[in-house]
């Protein structure tokens, strides 16, 4: 996720598949790793979703093509 914030520094993340099912797994080391990131700026205005579609892997991938 840090790599991700570094290199990108996206507006948003959104979790989905397997992943936004075992979200509430991870989801409180995720936040507390999360306090030691460099820039605390990013983290600030970073949106951190799961998502409720099914097919989101998919709907990805075309707005890729798009």
């Amino acid at each position: 996720m840090k790599i991700i914030l570094l290199v990108i520094d996206p507006q948003a993340i959104i979790f989905g598949g397997s992943i936004a099912q075992s979200f509430k797994l991870f989801d409180k080391s995720m936040y507390e790793n999360l306090k030691n990131f460099p820039y605390p700026n990013s983290v600030k205005k970073i949106k951190i979703l799961v998502s409720e579609l099914q097919n989101i892997g998919v709907l990805g991938a075309g707005a890729l093509c798009v």
